[in-house]
């Protein structure tokens, strides 16, 4: 069996491979990059093409340093259409990883290259992407304006516009539209249920849903949906760890609502365990909430012990302080919006 049969194991995540296992890539990538065998690095590339694509393997050291070697790579052989694929899969990596600016600009470049290949839809894909790196960073005006070009160039029955549907969802979450933003969840699981291999999408969405079910009091409905949502992720057996601590986020948002402090910190410190030192950007938002359940429990030096943590960690990806600052304004805004 090769690694790449061996990841995609039930529980696999990269945590039952040996050492010896990614030893073996790097030796091959650095072998043919030291031959400047562009094209063996690109077929090399390609054979862990699935598995770079699940966030509990995208993070992993040498997948990275092989995604961006076979960037150049690709650029280096002239080979346009897997250079445009290679920088929508960097960009979704980046995304995750909460380095915003820099999937930005991978988006922009795969989507410019489908559009000179003539493949118009992977382009609007790559470039619906830009709309949600826009909206991280704060630029919601933009992130709506890109979204509304995105449905002028869908059709009304294409299953892809439960994507940017859930992506209004958001927006209208930001902006404390609960009813709004729970009207457009529902819409976007009906159109994902449509697609191929739809379960991580609709666990995705099923967790907003629970989430803006709780913000509207809806305690019972909020926990049965995310608790689908759970299910829906774990009878992936380890594949997707980030998607995992985020329903959990989510499921701890709703016991503060609850005023469950003590539940909210187990669950929290569960969802820690799949992220931490992974590099993705849920760690900061993990500590940022434990720093909130603490101060409502007047553990005043806990609570500014977590609050520095989150701020380093939402430092550490690149993001501007007053980003930062303006995320826990947010947050405290929309779950005191329940328990004050």
């Amino acid at each position: 069996m090769d690694l790449s049969e061996k990841l995609t194991l039930p529980n696999s995540g990269g945590g039952n491979t040996s050492g010896s296992d990614f030893q073996l890539v790097h030796k091959m990538l650095y072998g043919f990059w030291a031959d400047h065998s562009w094209d063996d690095i690109i077929r090399l590339r390609q054979l862990f093409d699935p598995i770079i694509a699940r966030d509990a393997i995208g993070v992993i050291s040498i997948f990275q340093d092989l995604s961006n070697k076979a960037i150049i790579a690709a650029e280096k052989a002239n080979r346009k259409k897997e250079l445009a694929h290679f920088l929508g899969a960097d960009g979704h990596n980046l995304h995750r990883r909460g380095l915003h600016m820099k999937a930005l600009r991978s988006f922009e470049r795969a989507s410019e290259l489908y559009l000179e290949l003539g493949d118009d839809f992977e382009s609007l894909k790559n470039y619906y992407m830009t709309s949600l790196c826009y909206r991280a960073v704060g630029n919601t005006k933009k992130a709506k304006r890109i979204l509304e070009d995105v449905f002028l160039r869908l059709d009304n029955n294409n299953p892809w516009r439960g994507n940017p549907i859930q992506a209004l969802g958001w927006i209208a979450r930001d902006e404390k539209m609960f009813s709004l933003a729970e009207e457009h969840f529902r819409k976007a699981i009906e159109y994902q249920k449509l697609t191929k291999d739809p379960d991580i999408l609709v666990a995705g969405t099923l967790a907003d849903l629970g989430e803006i079910l709780g913000l509207q009091g809806n305690y019972e409905d909020a926990h049965k949906t995310l608790e689908e949502s759970l299910n829906i992720i774990l009878s992936k057996k380890g594949q997707y760890k980030r998607q995992e601590a985020r329903t959990l986020i989510k499921i701890a948002e709703l016991s503060y609502l609850e005023n469950q402090l003590g539940a909210a910190l187990e669950v929290l410190d569960r969802a820690d365990d799949k992220v931490r030192g992974h590099g993705y950007d849920l760690p900061w938002k993990i500590e940022m909430l434990k720093a909130l359940i603490y101060f409502k429990q007047r553990k005043i030096l806990f609570a500014y012990h977590k609050i520095r943590s989150a701020n380093h960690l939402f430092v550490s990806l690149g993001l501007p302080q007053s980003e930062f600052y303006k995320q826990v304004l947010i947050k405290i805004k929309t779950i005191t919006i329940r328990t004050s």
